[in-house]
Parts: C-alpha cells; sequence; structure tokens
C-alpha cells in the first residue's frame, strides 16, 4: 500500500499557501479505493509535540481544528491528557 502525508493547502489567487497545523494522509486500502484522513499537528502550549485526526470531511476537520487551536491558547489541559482536572473535595 501507498500512504502520503502531507500538509493542506489553499489557494490564494495563483498561490498555493500551506495551511498551518492542518496535514492529510491518503492512502490506499485492499479494496483499491483511496481514503484520505485530516491531522491536526502543533506544538502545545507546555511545548510537547500534539497530533489529533480530524476526520475525513474537509469542512469538518477545519472547524475541529480550529477548536483544538483555541483549545490550547486557552491552555485547557484536560483535553491533552484524556483526564479531568483535579476537583477540590466539597465540605
Amino acid at each position: 500500500m501507498q500512504e502520503t502525508f502531507e500538509r493542506v493547502t489553499e489557494r490564494h489567487g495563483k498561490v498555493e499557501v500551506p495551511v498551518k497545523h492542518f496535514y492529510r494522509t491518503t492512502y490506499q486500502t485492499r479494496g483499491g479505493n483511496w481514503s484520505t484522513v485530516f491531522y491536526a499537528r502543533f506544538k502545545d502550549w507546555k511545548g510537547q509535540q500534539r497530533m489529533f485526526p480530524l476526520g475525513s470531511n474537509l469542512e469538518m476537520a477545519r472547524e475541529t481544528l480550529t477548536i483544538y487551536e483555541a483549545r490550547n491558547i486557552r491552555r485547557e489541559i484536560s483535553t491533552w491528557t484524556g483526564k479531568r482536572p483535579n476537583r477540590s473535595p466539597s465540605a
């Protein structure tokens, strides 16, 4: 199977400009069909390299990328670790 991993680009006039943090992988399945999956790839506010699958629909992937970028700016830890933040016990 052949697989590619590349940046997503947008056309601005006659120039192709890469979209920041937005990647796609294209691969051929056993049945001969081609599939595309989009990914967000960036360094989070802690300095760790992160990569999140965004799905196979281009428009939904763009929206989800925007959400991940906003969560990174707000420094939401629970999104990165998969754990809920510690809460103080109720008295």
